[in-house]
């Protein structure tokens, strides 16, 4: 008979899950574009999918792929059923640590990304996902499992490669606390390597044979342009970057929620020190492995990662997370209950409970019919319209045939073609009107919400030809 404790737990579980499933399966942003070109035409240099790869994702898309004739909704499947499973994972996870696994399951189900996670058809659910994995086996001494958890840490650099900063450090501390089996004391760091090189090898591998030196050229030409110019992260060279506070700001509860986790991780550290300063207490490898991922996740995704997407923030939650659930003090676990309700009452401050989810578009889908009801304003109509942006630029594209896209972030031959051309202009922005681009275009405003936290609203506004018949 099922234990009546976890019978809630699995009643909300799958009240969240009917919930996101009954979203459309729309391309929610060109990333999701180019991952979706790249389940039927594989090529990294035309952005099928974009550098560098991403392999894991589409091995488990194109499997999938097989199932069903639609890659967006393969991709779909893929994102959703990870998002899913990952309360799950982290509950298991916890449980080898010696934690308390409902706490886990409780602290996976409220977090405020996952339908982000889910809905975005990106691989950062993936990337979180494997990497719990990973700590879940590596939280016993067994030689089989370290080596099942390098196969998971290949898997989740297959399907997220920017977050190698903090997996190579999780990879180290696996390395540096690996047990010693049977006498001998190199086999469990021989099994994690040949693990997570059983993964990596074929899938990048076929990556490089498939594309040759200029994948490397690719590769360096991505990075920096991620770090210094459209990547909006430290180090970038735009004028106007957003920060983590203002993406944390736009949330109803936001401030208090930053609070609370803040005060968690620092809670958390005050505890492991005390550890460390008690002669004979060792502190079990799974959560050092733990702590260490975490704090190198928080140092990489404040420093060089885009505020604008909070999605960014995923593995530094889902780690904290864990912590807070394996922390073996008695304040911890008032402290998780309390996180798991403030977790879900922003759950039901941010999702729109007013309208059915099966009539809920992404800002971006919304945006495309929008602009073409004005590129063919009747029927048998057409208007010559010319779209401004920044963001999405490829998907505009690809279902906008009609309309002539510039993308903004070149300034100079934005002006001039603003200058030149008549009829209809529209800029479609992240950010309200402010008058950057001029008089002309503040004509008219409209605003595609975002469905949830972690998904931004789009700004669309133009002329006073576009409105008029």
């Amino acid at each position: 008979m099922l234990n009546r404790v976890f019978l809630l737990p699995l009643l909300a579980h799958l009240a969240v899950g009917w919930w996101m499933i009954r979203y459309p399966v729309a391309l929610p942003s060109e990333d999701a574009l180019f991952f979706a070109r790249g389940l039927t035409h594989f090529s990294v240099l035309e952005f099928s999918p974009h550098f560098p790869g991403y392999p894991g994702l589409m091995l488990l898309g194109r499997l999938v792929l097989l199932a069903t004739a639609d890659p967006v909704r393969a991709l779909w499947l893929v994102t959703v059923s990870t998002a899913l499973l990952l309360p799950v994972a982290m509950a298991w996870a916890v449980a080898r640590l010696g934690g308390r696994p409902l706490l886990a399951y409780a602290l996976g189900l409220t977090l405020p990304l996952l339908s982000c996670l889910g809905l975005s058809l990106l691989s950062d659910g993936l990337g979180v996902f494997f990497l719990v994995l990973f700590i879940g086996l590596c939280a016993r001494p067994s030689v089989r499992a370290w080596g099942w958890g390098g196969a998971a840490l290949g898997m989740a650099l297959a399907c997220r490669p920017s977050a190698g900063v903090f997996v190579v450090v999780a990879l180290g501390l696996a390395l540096w606390l690996a047990p010693q089996a049977g006498g001998v004391r190199w086999r469990p760091r021989v099994m994690i390597l040949t693990g997570m090189m059983a993964v990596l090898l074929p899938l990048f591998g076929t990556v490089f044979l498939l594309e040759g030196w200029p994948y490397v050229a690719e590769g360096w030409r991505f990075l920096y342009g991620h770090l210094f110019l459209w990547g909006q992260t430290m180090v970038s060279e735009t004028a106007v970057r957003p920060s983590w506070s203002q993406s944390l700001r736009s949330l109803p509860v936001g401030r208090l929620w930053a609070l609370v986790m803040l005060g968690v991780a620092a809670a958390l550290a005050v505890s492991l020190g005390k550890v460390f300063c008690r002669r004979g207490r060792l502190i079990p490898a799974g959560w050092l492995i733990l702590a260490g991922a975490w704090g190198a996740a928080t140092a990489w995704t404040l420093a060089f990662q885009n505020p604008a997407n909070p999605r960014h923030l995923a593995p530094v939650l889902v780690l904290l997370a864990l912590m807070l659930a394996s922390l073996p003090r008695r304040w911890a676990r008032g402290m998780g209950w309390s996180v798991v309700a403030l977790q879900a009452s922003m759950a039901w401050f941010t999702l729109d409970v007013r309208h059915s989810p099966a009539e809920r578009f992404p800002p971006v889908h919304t945006a495309v019919q929008a602009i073409d009801a004005l590129a063919r304003p009747g029927q048998g109509e057409t208007r010559s319209v010319t779209l401004f942006s920044n963001t999405a630029l490829e998907l505009f594209r690809h279902e906008l045939p009609m309309v002539t896209v510039v993308d903004a972030y070149y300034r100079d031959d934005t002006e001039s073609v603003m200058r030149t051309t008549s009829g209809c202009l529209l800029r479609i922005s992240t950010q309200p009107w402010s008058g950057r681009f001029g008089d002309r275009l503040a004509t008219f405003e409209r605003t595609f919400a975002g469905r949830f936290w972690g998904e931004g609203a789009l700004y669309l506004y133009g002329t006073r030809e576009c409105v008029s018949r």
